[in-house]
C-alpha cells in the first residue's frame, strides 16, 4: 500500500499520469500512451488498480495472465543462419507478441507467439531440405 501512495504522490508532484488501459507512466502532456498507444483521454492522475513491481506495472485484474514467449531469438537465428524470407516472417510475428500482450489482447498475443515459433521452424526445415537437395544433386552430378 505504501508503494501505491508513493506512486500517487510522485505522479502528482511530477505531473505523471497513468494509462487506464495498461497502467504505464506517461507525462501529462503526452497525447498517447508510450506502452500501448492508448489515447491520452484515458489517462488518470492516480491509478489504484496499478501496483508497481520491480520490473514493470502489473494490472491487478490481469495478473493471472502469463506472457507467452515471443521466440524472437529463434526468428533472428533462423533469419541469419537458415532462410531469410521465412525468418523475417518469424521476426514480424515475434515483435507483435509484447505489444499485443501489453494491450490486453492475450489470445492474439498467444497466436502471434505460435506463429513466430511456426515460421522459425519452417525457416530451419526449409534450409535443411535445400541442403539435402543440394547434396543429392552434387552426388548425382558426380555419378553422371
Amino acid at each position: 500500500m505504501k508503494e501505491i501512495k508513493k506512486i500517487i504522490i510522485s505522479s502528482q508532484k511530477y505531473n505523471i499520469k497513468f494509462c487506464s488501459n495498461c497502467g504505464s507512466e506517461n507525462q501529462s502532456d503526452s497525447k498517447f500512451c508510450v506502452s500501448c498507444g492508448e489515447d491520452s483521454g484515458s489517462f488518470t492522475n492516480n491509478n489504484p488498480e496499478t501496483v508497481k513491481t520491480t520490473n514493470n506495472y502489473v494490472n491487478n485484474q490481469n495478473s493471472n495472465q502469463i506472457k507467452p514467449s515471443n521466440h524472437l531469438v529463434w526468428g533472428i537465428l533462423t533469419t541469419l543462419l537458415c532462410c531469410l524470407p521465412f525468418g523475417i516472417v518469424s521476426i514480424v510475428y515475434a515483435t507483435k507478441v509484447d505489444t499485443l500482450f501489453s494491450s490486453n489482447k492475450f489470445e492474439e498475443a498467444a497466436k502471434a507467439s505460435e506463429n513466430a515459433a511456426t515460421w522459425a521452424i519452417v525457416a530451419a526445415c526449409s534450409s535443411l531440405v535445400l541442403f539435402v537437395f543440394y547434396f543429392i544433386i552434387r552426388i548425382a552430378a558426380k555419378v553422371l
